[in-house]
Protein backbone atom coordinates (compact mmCIF):
# COMPACT_ATOMS: atom_id res chain seq x y z
CA UNK A 1 0.00 0.00 0.00
CA UNK A 2 2.41 2.50 1.10
CA UNK A 3 4.44 1.62 -2.54
CA UNK A 4 1.40 2.07 -4.42
CA UNK A 5 0.94 5.83 -2.67
CA UNK A 6 4.54 6.24 -3.40
CA UNK A 7 4.18 5.68 -6.80
CA UNK A 8 1.18 7.75 -7.28
CA UNK A 9 3.21 10.85 -5.98
CA UNK A 10 6.49 9.82 -8.17
CA UNK A 11 4.47 10.32 -11.08
CA UNK A 12 2.53 13.47 -10.22
CA UNK A 13 5.87 14.95 -9.66
CA UNK A 14 6.67 14.03 -13.15
CA UNK A 15 3.77 15.09 -14.71
CA UNK A 16 4.36 18.69 -13.08
CA UNK A 17 7.64 18.66 -14.25
CA UNK A 18 6.80 18.04 -17.98
CA UNK A 19 3.89 20.83 -17.69
CA UNK A 20 6.55 23.26 -16.73
CA UNK A 21 9.40 22.53 -19.57
CA UNK A 22 6.60 21.72 -22.36
CA UNK A 23 6.62 25.26 -23.83
CA UNK A 24 3.77 24.54 -26.46
CA UNK A 25 2.26 21.07 -24.86
CA UNK A 26 -0.99 21.64 -22.87
CA UNK A 27 -1.48 21.30 -19.31
CA UNK A 28 -2.64 17.88 -18.21
CA UNK A 29 -4.63 17.27 -15.46
CA UNK A 30 -4.96 14.04 -13.78
CA UNK A 31 -8.75 12.85 -12.72
CA UNK A 32 -9.14 11.72 -8.88
CA UNK A 33 -9.56 8.15 -9.01
CA UNK A 34 -12.03 6.11 -6.81
CA UNK A 35 -10.48 2.90 -7.49
CA UNK A 36 -7.05 1.56 -7.78
CA UNK A 37 -7.98 -0.07 -11.39
CA UNK A 38 -9.20 3.83 -12.30
CA UNK A 39 -5.89 4.88 -11.28
CA UNK A 40 -4.01 2.73 -13.08
CA UNK A 41 -6.40 3.23 -16.11
CA UNK A 42 -5.44 7.12 -15.68
CA UNK A 43 -1.70 6.67 -15.09
CA UNK A 44 -1.75 4.54 -18.64
CA UNK A 45 -3.50 7.73 -19.94
CA UNK A 46 -1.06 9.99 -18.85
CA UNK A 47 1.75 8.42 -20.04
CA UNK A 48 0.41 8.27 -23.46
CA UNK A 49 -0.37 12.01 -23.58
CA UNK A 50 3.30 12.13 -22.37
CA UNK A 51 4.91 9.74 -25.07
CA UNK A 52 2.78 12.16 -27.53
CA UNK A 53 4.24 15.51 -26.35
CA UNK A 54 7.47 13.88 -26.35
CA UNK A 55 6.96 12.89 -30.05
CA UNK A 56 5.57 16.20 -30.63
CA UNK A 57 8.82 18.11 -29.03
CA UNK A 58 11.09 16.19 -30.77
CA UNK A 59 10.04 16.39 -33.86
CA UNK A 60 9.71 19.85 -33.58
CA UNK A 61 13.40 19.94 -32.25
CA UNK A 62 14.53 17.93 -35.71
CA UNK A 63 12.70 20.75 -37.42
CA UNK A 64 14.13 23.74 -36.01
CA UNK A 65 17.76 22.40 -35.82
CA UNK A 66 17.71 21.98 -39.80
CA UNK A 67 16.95 25.55 -40.11
CA UNK A 68 19.13 26.66 -37.69
CA UNK A 69 21.74 24.90 -39.71
CA UNK A 70 20.20 26.41 -42.76
CA UNK A 71 20.26 30.44 -41.22
CA UNK A 72 23.98 29.57 -39.98
CA UNK A 73 25.20 28.30 -43.66
CA UNK A 74 23.70 31.76 -45.01
CA UNK A 75 25.38 33.77 -42.27
CA UNK A 76 28.51 32.23 -42.84
CA UNK A 77 27.85 33.09 -46.72
CA UNK A 78 26.93 36.78 -46.15
CA UNK A 79 30.29 36.71 -43.93
CA UNK A 80 31.99 35.45 -46.62
CA UNK A 81 30.58 38.28 -49.37
CA UNK A 82 30.79 40.92 -46.62
CA UNK A 83 34.78 40.30 -45.92
CA UNK A 84 35.29 40.21 -49.84
CA UNK A 85 33.68 43.30 -50.60
CA UNK A 86 35.71 45.01 -46.86
CA UNK A 87 39.03 43.83 -48.88
CA UNK A 88 37.62 45.47 -52.09
CA UNK A 89 36.97 48.90 -50.38
CA UNK A 90 39.82 48.85 -48.39
CA UNK A 91 42.06 48.64 -51.76
CA UNK A 92 39.63 51.10 -53.40
CA UNK A 93 40.20 53.51 -50.21
CA UNK A 94 44.22 53.54 -50.20
CA UNK A 95 44.00 53.82 -54.06
CA UNK A 96 42.11 56.88 -53.23
CA UNK A 97 44.27 58.54 -50.28
CA UNK A 98 47.46 57.53 -52.64
CA UNK A 99 45.39 59.66 -55.58
CA UNK A 100 44.16 62.70 -53.37
CA UNK A 101 47.84 63.00 -51.76
CA UNK A 102 49.17 63.33 -55.46
CA UNK A 103 46.50 65.88 -56.45
CA UNK A 104 46.52 67.70 -53.17
CA UNK A 105 50.35 67.80 -54.35
CA UNK A 106 49.59 69.21 -57.83
CA UNK A 107 46.56 71.77 -56.63
CA UNK A 108 50.04 73.05 -54.74
CA UNK A 109 52.40 73.32 -57.01
CA UNK A 110 49.73 74.81 -59.70
CA UNK A 111 48.02 77.50 -57.36
CA UNK A 112 51.04 78.58 -55.88
CA UNK A 113 50.26 82.02 -56.95
CA UNK A 114 46.76 81.75 -56.11
CA UNK A 115 47.53 81.38 -52.83
CA UNK A 116 49.40 84.77 -52.77
CA UNK A 117 46.47 86.09 -54.82
CA UNK A 118 44.37 85.02 -51.87
CA UNK A 119 46.50 86.34 -49.69
CA UNK A 120 46.56 90.20 -51.16
CA UNK A 121 42.38 89.58 -51.90
CA UNK A 122 42.07 89.50 -48.38
CA UNK A 123 44.54 92.28 -47.12
CA UNK A 124 43.01 94.56 -49.80
CA UNK A 125 39.48 94.18 -48.55
CA UNK A 126 40.14 94.35 -45.20
CA UNK A 127 41.92 97.53 -45.90
CA UNK A 128 39.11 98.80 -48.46
CA UNK A 129 36.65 97.82 -45.95
CA UNK A 130 38.33 100.39 -43.22
CA UNK A 131 38.33 103.14 -45.37
CA UNK A 132 34.79 101.89 -46.79
CA UNK A 133 33.68 102.34 -42.58
CA UNK A 134 34.73 106.00 -42.92
CA UNK A 135 33.88 107.01 -46.08
CA UNK A 136 30.56 109.87 -47.10
CA UNK A 137 30.73 107.25 -50.27
CA UNK A 138 29.41 104.47 -48.15
CA UNK A 139 26.15 105.84 -46.92
CA UNK A 140 25.07 106.57 -51.04
CA UNK A 141 25.96 103.10 -51.47
CA UNK A 142 25.15 100.83 -48.48
CA UNK A 143 25.84 97.17 -50.57
CA UNK A 144 29.34 97.48 -51.15
CA UNK A 145 29.94 96.96 -47.62
CA UNK A 146 29.09 93.31 -48.20
CA UNK A 147 31.18 92.96 -50.92
CA UNK A 148 34.34 93.24 -49.43
CA UNK A 149 33.14 91.42 -46.59
CA UNK A 150 32.72 88.40 -48.40
CA UNK A 151 36.43 88.49 -49.39
CA UNK A 152 37.56 89.63 -46.40
CA UNK A 153 36.27 86.96 -44.22
CA UNK A 154 35.84 84.29 -47.24
CA UNK A 155 38.11 80.70 -46.71
CA UNK A 156 38.21 79.98 -50.35
CA UNK A 157 39.66 81.55 -53.32
CA UNK A 158 37.73 84.54 -54.67
CA UNK A 159 35.94 83.61 -58.09
CA UNK A 160 36.43 86.09 -61.27
CA UNK A 161 32.52 87.78 -59.94
CA UNK A 162 33.90 88.47 -56.95
CA UNK A 163 37.66 90.18 -58.39
CA UNK A 164 35.65 92.50 -60.64
CA UNK A 165 32.89 93.45 -57.58
CA UNK A 166 36.01 94.56 -55.54
CA UNK A 167 37.87 96.10 -58.01
CA UNK A 168 34.43 97.86 -59.57
CA UNK A 169 33.80 99.07 -55.38
CA UNK A 170 37.47 100.17 -55.34
CA UNK A 171 36.87 101.86 -59.15
CA UNK A 172 33.62 103.47 -57.91
CA UNK A 173 35.00 104.70 -54.50
CA UNK A 174 37.99 107.07 -56.75
CA UNK A 175 35.36 108.14 -59.39
CA UNK A 176 33.06 109.17 -56.43
CA UNK A 177 35.28 111.50 -54.55
CA UNK A 178 36.04 113.61 -57.61
CA UNK A 179 31.65 114.52 -57.65
CA UNK A 180 29.30 116.61 -56.15
CA UNK A 181 26.31 115.06 -55.61
CA UNK A 182 22.44 114.94 -53.88
CA UNK A 183 21.22 112.09 -52.83
CA UNK A 184 18.69 111.07 -49.80
CA UNK A 185 20.30 109.23 -46.63
CA UNK A 186 19.73 108.91 -42.83
CA UNK A 187 20.73 111.11 -40.89
CA UNK A 188 20.54 110.71 -36.95
CA UNK A 189 19.53 114.76 -35.44
CA UNK A 190 20.84 116.18 -32.34
CA UNK A 191 17.84 114.08 -30.34
CA UNK A 192 18.92 110.48 -31.63
CA UNK A 193 16.39 110.07 -34.34
CA UNK A 194 17.14 108.62 -37.19
CA UNK A 195 15.03 110.71 -40.25
CA UNK A 196 15.88 111.11 -43.96
CA UNK A 197 17.46 113.68 -45.31
CA UNK A 198 18.49 115.12 -48.62
CA UNK A 199 22.48 115.39 -48.05
CA UNK A 200 25.05 117.50 -50.53
CA UNK A 201 28.48 115.49 -50.62
CA UNK A 202 31.82 117.37 -51.46
CA UNK A 203 34.10 114.14 -53.13
CA UNK A 204 34.57 112.41 -49.87
CA UNK A 205 35.62 115.45 -47.77
CA UNK A 206 32.20 116.82 -46.25
CA UNK A 207 28.38 116.13 -46.61
CA UNK A 208 25.84 118.16 -45.04
CA UNK A 209 22.32 119.16 -45.25
CA UNK A 210 20.93 122.86 -45.33
CA UNK A 211 23.64 124.52 -43.02
CA UNK A 212 24.53 121.33 -41.00
CA UNK A 213 27.39 119.64 -41.23
CA UNK A 214 27.23 115.60 -41.00
CA UNK A 215 29.98 113.33 -40.18
CA UNK A 216 29.55 109.05 -40.53
CA UNK A 217 29.37 106.76 -38.29
CA UNK A 218 30.78 103.24 -38.17
CA UNK A 219 28.08 100.93 -36.87
CA UNK A 220 25.87 101.29 -39.83
CA UNK A 221 26.20 103.37 -43.59
CA UNK A 222 24.44 107.01 -42.59
CA UNK A 223 25.28 109.98 -41.24
CA UNK A 224 25.55 111.84 -37.47
CA UNK A 225 24.63 115.56 -37.19
CA UNK A 226 27.07 117.07 -35.78
CA UNK A 227 26.60 118.94 -32.12
CA UNK A 228 27.17 122.38 -33.59
CA UNK A 229 28.46 123.96 -37.29
CA UNK A 230 31.99 125.07 -36.54
CA UNK A 231 32.34 129.34 -36.42
CA UNK A 232 33.56 131.42 -38.50
CA UNK A 233 33.33 131.32 -42.51
CA UNK A 234 32.98 127.41 -42.85
CA UNK A 235 29.20 127.40 -41.54
CA UNK A 236 28.62 130.62 -43.84
CA UNK A 237 30.05 129.25 -46.63
CA UNK A 238 27.14 126.11 -46.55
CA UNK A 239 24.90 129.66 -47.25
CA UNK A 240 26.54 130.47 -50.32
CA UNK A 241 27.11 126.83 -51.13
CA UNK A 242 23.28 125.99 -51.34
CA UNK A 243 22.27 129.06 -52.22
CA UNK A 244 24.36 130.37 -54.84
CA UNK A 245 24.01 130.08 -58.54
CA UNK A 246 25.15 127.09 -60.71
CA UNK A 247 28.74 127.16 -61.40
CA UNK A 248 31.79 127.32 -58.94
CA UNK A 249 31.11 128.14 -55.88
CA UNK A 250 33.88 128.73 -52.15
CA UNK A 251 33.46 125.34 -49.76
CA UNK A 252 35.42 124.26 -46.63
CA UNK A 253 37.49 121.12 -47.38
CA UNK A 254 38.35 118.36 -44.74
CA UNK A 255 40.79 115.71 -45.77
CA UNK A 256 40.46 114.42 -42.48
CA UNK A 257 36.85 113.39 -43.26
CA UNK A 258 35.22 115.27 -40.45
CA UNK A 259 38.24 114.73 -37.59
CA UNK A 260 39.10 118.41 -38.37
CA UNK A 261 35.88 119.68 -38.34
CA UNK A 262 35.01 117.97 -35.22
CA UNK A 263 37.79 119.48 -33.42
CA UNK A 264 36.90 122.66 -35.24
CA UNK A 265 33.19 122.40 -33.30
CA UNK A 266 35.08 121.86 -29.66
CA UNK A 267 36.96 125.14 -30.15
CA UNK A 268 34.83 127.88 -28.18
CA UNK A 269 33.20 131.11 -29.92
CA UNK A 270 33.69 134.88 -29.24
CA UNK A 271 31.37 134.68 -26.50
CA UNK A 272 32.06 131.40 -24.72
CA UNK A 273 36.19 132.55 -24.71
CA UNK A 274 34.40 136.07 -23.17
CA UNK A 275 32.37 134.34 -20.63
CA UNK A 276 35.83 132.26 -19.38
CA UNK A 277 37.55 135.20 -18.33
CA UNK A 278 34.72 135.50 -15.37
CA UNK A 279 33.59 138.56 -13.94
CA UNK A 280 37.12 140.79 -14.30
CA UNK A 281 36.61 139.95 -17.96
CA UNK A 282 33.65 141.49 -18.10
CA UNK A 283 34.60 144.71 -15.94
CA UNK A 284 37.72 144.64 -18.21
CA UNK A 285 35.23 144.87 -21.44
CA UNK A 286 33.12 147.77 -19.57
CA UNK A 287 36.15 149.50 -19.18
CA UNK A 288 36.96 149.58 -22.52
CA UNK A 289 33.86 150.01 -23.38
CA UNK A 290 33.79 153.39 -21.96
CA UNK A 291 37.48 154.40 -23.38
CA UNK A 292 36.44 153.97 -26.19
CA UNK A 293 33.15 156.05 -26.10
CA UNK A 294 35.33 159.05 -24.44
CA UNK A 295 37.67 158.78 -27.54
CA UNK A 296 35.37 158.81 -30.32
CA UNK A 297 33.37 161.69 -28.50
CA UNK A 298 36.62 163.63 -27.95
CA UNK A 299 37.70 162.87 -31.45
CA UNK A 300 34.50 163.83 -33.01
CA UNK A 301 34.01 167.05 -30.79
CA UNK A 302 38.07 167.66 -32.08
CA UNK A 303 37.24 167.24 -35.48
CA UNK A 304 34.02 169.28 -35.41
CA UNK A 305 36.23 172.20 -33.51
CA UNK A 306 39.04 171.42 -36.07
CA UNK A 307 36.40 172.24 -39.00
CA UNK A 308 35.82 175.65 -37.24
CA UNK A 309 38.96 176.42 -36.54
CA UNK A 310 40.39 176.05 -40.07
CA UNK A 311 37.87 178.08 -41.52
CA UNK A 312 38.35 180.67 -38.77
CA UNK A 313 41.33 181.47 -40.44
CA UNK A 314 40.29 182.69 -43.18
CA UNK A 315 37.95 184.75 -42.02
CA UNK A 316 37.79 188.41 -40.58
CA UNK A 317 35.43 188.32 -38.36
CA UNK A 318 35.19 186.23 -35.18
CA UNK A 319 33.00 183.59 -34.70
CA UNK A 320 32.43 182.43 -30.75
CA UNK A 321 31.68 179.14 -31.23
CA UNK A 322 35.04 178.09 -31.40
CA UNK A 323 38.00 178.70 -29.63
CA UNK A 324 40.32 180.75 -32.34
CA UNK A 325 37.00 182.79 -32.92
CA UNK A 326 36.87 183.00 -29.01
CA UNK A 327 40.99 184.55 -28.95
CA UNK A 328 40.12 187.01 -32.03
CA UNK A 329 37.14 188.26 -30.26
CA UNK A 330 39.30 189.15 -27.46
CA UNK A 331 41.65 190.94 -29.33
CA UNK A 332 39.38 192.87 -31.06
CA UNK A 333 37.64 194.52 -27.79
CA UNK A 334 40.94 195.18 -26.36
CA UNK A 335 42.89 196.93 -29.04
CA UNK A 336 43.61 199.75 -27.64
CA UNK A 337 45.22 198.01 -24.65
CA UNK A 338 48.77 198.08 -24.50
CA UNK A 339 51.45 195.07 -25.74
CA UNK A 340 51.84 193.34 -22.10
CA UNK A 341 48.05 193.87 -21.02
CA UNK A 342 47.12 192.44 -24.52
CA UNK A 343 48.88 189.74 -24.48
CA UNK A 344 47.33 189.05 -20.69
CA UNK A 345 44.18 188.71 -22.02
CA UNK A 346 45.27 186.33 -24.36
CA UNK A 347 46.88 183.93 -22.70
CA UNK A 348 43.62 184.38 -20.14
CA UNK A 349 41.39 183.60 -23.32
CA UNK A 350 43.61 180.66 -24.23
CA UNK A 351 43.59 179.32 -21.04
CA UNK A 352 40.25 179.43 -20.76
CA UNK A 353 39.60 177.63 -23.76
CA UNK A 354 42.10 174.52 -23.17
CA UNK A 355 40.02 172.38 -19.88
CA UNK A 356 37.46 171.68 -23.12
CA UNK A 357 40.01 170.54 -25.53
CA UNK A 358 41.57 168.78 -23.22
CA UNK A 359 38.54 166.78 -21.27
CA UNK A 360 38.61 162.98 -21.60
CA UNK A 361 42.05 162.91 -22.45
CA UNK A 362 43.61 161.66 -19.02
CA UNK A 363 40.19 159.38 -18.64
CA UNK A 364 41.75 157.62 -21.86
CA UNK A 365 45.22 157.47 -20.65
CA UNK A 366 43.72 156.08 -17.07
CA UNK A 367 41.62 153.49 -18.62
CA UNK A 368 44.56 152.40 -20.81
CA UNK A 369 46.90 151.63 -18.14
CA UNK A 370 44.24 150.13 -16.12
CA UNK A 371 42.70 147.33 -18.48
CA UNK A 372 46.53 145.37 -18.48
CA UNK A 373 46.33 145.42 -14.40
CA UNK A 374 43.18 144.67 -14.43
CA UNK A 375 44.35 141.27 -16.65
CA UNK A 376 47.07 141.12 -14.28
CA UNK A 377 44.70 140.40 -11.72
CA UNK A 378 42.76 137.82 -13.61
CA UNK A 379 45.37 136.38 -14.23
CA UNK A 380 46.14 135.62 -10.42
CA UNK A 381 42.63 134.62 -9.66
CA UNK A 382 42.53 132.06 -12.46
CA UNK A 383 45.92 130.40 -10.80
CA UNK A 384 44.44 130.20 -7.51
CA UNK A 385 41.53 128.58 -8.90
CA UNK A 386 44.23 125.96 -11.17
CA UNK A 387 46.06 125.32 -7.59
CA UNK A 388 42.93 124.84 -5.59
CA UNK A 389 41.62 122.47 -8.10
CA UNK A 390 45.59 120.73 -8.22
CA UNK A 391 45.22 120.26 -4.45
CA UNK A 392 42.14 118.81 -4.45
CA UNK A 393 41.95 116.47 -7.45
CA UNK A 394 45.66 116.65 -8.29
CA UNK A 395 47.01 116.55 -11.79
CA UNK A 396 45.63 113.77 -12.87
CA UNK A 397 42.73 115.18 -15.00
CA UNK A 398 44.26 118.26 -16.85
CA UNK A 399 40.78 119.40 -17.67
CA UNK A 400 40.37 120.18 -13.86
CA UNK A 401 43.14 122.96 -14.56
CA UNK A 402 42.14 123.81 -17.67
CA UNK A 403 39.23 126.59 -16.36
CA UNK A 404 41.36 127.86 -14.21
CA UNK A 405 44.29 128.44 -16.84
CA UNK A 406 41.83 129.71 -19.28
CA UNK A 407 40.37 132.46 -17.13
CA UNK A 408 44.05 132.99 -16.41
CA UNK A 409 44.78 133.61 -20.11
CA UNK A 410 41.82 134.68 -21.11
CA UNK A 411 41.88 137.97 -18.43
CA UNK A 412 45.27 139.06 -19.70
CA UNK A 413 44.49 138.98 -23.57
CA UNK A 414 41.12 141.11 -22.52
CA UNK A 415 43.38 143.52 -21.33
CA UNK A 416 45.70 143.83 -23.64
CA UNK A 417 42.71 144.20 -26.66
CA UNK A 418 41.60 147.07 -24.28
CA UNK A 419 44.75 148.63 -23.70
CA UNK A 420 46.05 148.87 -27.33
CA UNK A 421 43.13 150.45 -28.68
CA UNK A 422 42.96 152.83 -25.89
CA UNK A 423 46.31 153.77 -26.09
CA UNK A 424 46.00 154.35 -29.64
CA UNK A 425 43.45 156.50 -28.75
CA UNK A 426 44.70 158.45 -26.52
CA UNK A 427 47.60 159.50 -29.11
CA UNK A 428 45.18 160.72 -31.48
CA UNK A 429 43.25 162.68 -29.24
CA UNK A 430 46.05 164.32 -27.61
CA UNK A 431 47.53 164.95 -30.87
CA UNK A 432 44.78 167.14 -31.87
CA UNK A 433 44.27 168.38 -28.90
CA UNK A 434 47.63 169.90 -28.82
CA UNK A 435 47.13 170.82 -32.70
CA UNK A 436 44.49 173.07 -32.06
CA UNK A 437 46.46 174.63 -29.19
CA UNK A 438 49.21 175.16 -30.85
CA UNK A 439 46.61 177.17 -33.69
CA UNK A 440 45.51 179.29 -30.30
CA UNK A 441 48.78 180.10 -29.59
CA UNK A 442 50.71 180.89 -32.35
CA UNK A 443 47.51 182.78 -33.73
CA UNK A 444 47.52 184.72 -30.39
CA UNK A 445 51.31 185.49 -30.89
CA UNK A 446 50.63 187.05 -34.10
CA UNK A 447 47.24 188.95 -32.87
CA UNK A 448 50.15 190.89 -30.46
CA UNK A 449 52.88 190.76 -32.82
CA UNK A 450 50.42 192.82 -35.47
CA UNK A 451 49.42 195.18 -32.24
CA UNK A 452 52.50 195.97 -30.90
CA UNK A 453 53.45 196.71 -34.75
CA UNK A 454 50.38 198.59 -34.99
CA UNK A 455 51.19 200.86 -31.98
CA UNK A 456 55.18 201.34 -33.14
CA UNK A 457 53.88 202.41 -36.51
CA UNK A 458 51.62 204.46 -34.46
CA UNK A 459 54.13 206.33 -31.97
CA UNK A 460 56.69 206.79 -35.08
CA UNK A 461 54.07 209.08 -37.02
CA UNK A 462 53.46 210.95 -33.10
CA UNK A 463 56.93 211.78 -33.10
Amino acid sequence: MKSLVFYIMLVSCISTISAVFAEDAPITTVKTAESLSALLDNIKNFEKKENEIFSERLATFSQQKKKQNRLLKQAKNDLNKTNALSKKLTAQFNKNEKSIAQLKTQLKEQSGNLGELFGVVKQVSGDARAKFENSFITPQFPERIAVVDSLAKGKTLPDVNQLSGLWFELQREMTASAQVTKYSAPVINLLGEEVDRTVTRVGNFNAFYDDKYLVTQISQPGFVEISRNPAGPHTNMLSTFNGGPTGFSPISIDPSRGAILSLLTQSPSIQERVDQGGYVGYVILALGAIGLLIAIERLLHLFWISRRVNKQLTADKADTKNPLGRVLNVFQQHRDLDVEALELKLDEEILRNMPPLERGITSIKVLAAVAPLLGLLGTVIGMIQTFQAITLFGTGDPKLMAGGISEALVTTMLGLIVAVPLILCHSMVSNRSRRLMKILEEQSTGYIARHAQSLSLALGQTK
